[in-house]
């Protein structure tokens, strides 16, 4: 015969019902911590992106630059390279011939890259 004392049915399972609603809110609560560190990390990992494709869009755009100079220099020789412009460097420096074929070159290779004012990341 049955124990009346004892519960039956749902009462008899719910001890155990708690103890896993607890491990799973001990588990809910780990999965958030978790989550919100990957958060994190996913942000850091975004703006490292960031950062290294806007080095990667000045390289780009140096390297246009250089190889425009080379071409230059190729076609009229070293000499003619050296002529003054008539331009100036903020400092008063004459801008050659040469560093105009730069300017332009590294200015068009920035727009091309969408980079809306390419020439002040150029070091006048």
């Amino acid at each position: 015969m049955p124990d009346a004392n004892q519960p039956t049915g749902v009462l008899a399972a719910l001890p155990a019902l708690e103890e896993a609603a607890e491990a799973l809110a001990h588990k809910a609560a780990r999965l958030r911590v978790a989550l919100a560190e990957r958060e994190r990390r996913v942000a850091a990992l975004e703006q490292q992106l960031a950062q290294t494709e806007a080095r990667l869009l000045l390289e780009m755009m140096h390297s246009e630059g250089l190889a425009a100079q080379a071409t230059e220099l190729a076609a009229i020789g070293t000499e003619a390279a050296n002529i003054p412009t008539g331009t100036h460097y903020a400092d008063g420096t004459p801008k050659t011939r040469l560093t105009l074929v730069y300017e332009r070159a590294f200015d068009a290779k920035g727009r091309e890259l969408g980079v809306e004012q390419p020439e002040t990341f150029r070091a006048d």
